[in-house]
């Protein structure tokens, strides 16, 4: 996914670590995150 990286660069720099979190779930388990 090439804007991966982008998102989680943006999800850092405004404090959401918690989306940073969700989004390495989903890429550990994708059918848990149907959305991601």
């Amino acid at each position: 996914v090439v804007e991966e990286p982008m998102i989680r660069h943006e999800e850092c720099l405004s404090g959401n670590f918690g989306s940073v979190e969700r989004l390495r779930e989903a890429s550990r388990n994708p059918t848990a995150y149907p959305c991601a």
